[in-house]
Order: C-alpha cells, then sequence, then structure tokens
C-alpha cells in the first residue's frame, strides 16, 4: 500500500551456492535493491541478502533427465508359471527397463567468484517468468536470460 516496495519470489530447493546443506529449501524475493534469500534449515531460518548492483546474471536453464527404472514384472512370474512351469515365471517375470524423461527448471544467480543455483522445478512457468521479467526492470538487458 503506501510506501510499501513491490517484491515478487520464486522457491525451490538449494542445489549449490549458499553455505547451508543441499536440498534445503529456499524463497527469493526480489526487490529494487536486493535479493532477499530465505532458507530453512531444520528448525532454523537463516537470511542473506544479495545487492541488485552485486548480480551480474540471472538465468533459468532447462535440464532434461533421462531416468531408468528397472521392473520385473510379478504377474507375469504368475501366469507363465502357472502355464509353462518354472521356465514360464523366469520368461513371464523377466526384468525390464523403462526411461522416463523428467525436465528440471534450474534457476542460475551470478555474482563475483560464486553463483547460487536453485531447482525451482516446483514454481509454474509462469511463475518464473514474472519473476525474470520482474529482476529484468532494474537488472540491465544483458543480465538476463531465460
Amino acid at each position: 500500500m503506501f510506501g510499501k516496495k513491490k517484491s515478487i519470489g520464486i522457491g525451490g530447493s538449494l542445489i549449490s551456492g549458499l553455505p547451508i546443506s543441499e536440498n534445503s529449501f529456499i524463497q527469493i524475493n526480489a526487490s529494487p535493491e536486493n535479493l532477499s534469500i530465505a532458507a530453512i534449515v531444520g528448525a532454523q531460518k537463516q537470511e542473506f541478502n544479495l545487492p541488485v548492483e552485486k548480480i551480474t546474471s540471472v538465468r533459468i536453464l532447462n535440464e532434461q533427465e533421462i531416468k531408468s527404472t528397472i521392473e520385473q514384472s510379478v504377474p507375469g512370474m504368475i501366469i507363465g508359471a502357472a502355464a509353462f512351469g518354472v521356465i514360464g515365471a523366469m520368461i513371464g517375470g523377466r526384468i525390464q527397463t523403462k526411461e522416463r524423461k523428467e525436465l528440471k527448471q534450474i534457476l542460475l544467480i551470478d555474482y563475483p567468484g560464486n553463483q547460487i543455483v536453485l531447482d525451482c522445478s516446483g514454481e509454474l512457468y509462469s511463475t518464473q517468468k514474472k519473476f525474470l521479467d520482474y529482476v529484468n526492470s532494474f537488472l540491465p538487458q544483458s543480465k538476463i536470460n531465460l
């Protein structure tokens, strides 16, 4: 309202770049003066502030992972055993490998001598874009990438 400055936030799990444990939940709120970073580690809340003038780049990258899972078909083993005995159970219950693609959204914040890396896959694309557009409003155009 009156005199209150606008800030926009984004959250995710920490990959690297802060002196706290990996996979800690991080909330980053951007304002024209700084990025306010709040982390919940165990029962404690830790806060960090990164002045905007120190930021060299902010970007979100897509990282595609292909995860392989190994599955054994128990129903196939039972049906194979009933129809063809032990050999049928071995063939019906054979191990199969399935691949599943997973897309991760990685937020990178670069500043001199360091980089904060955050997995923000849980955030909607529109939230990510809104965050970058807002940060873009007070950083030079060359520093923002999506």
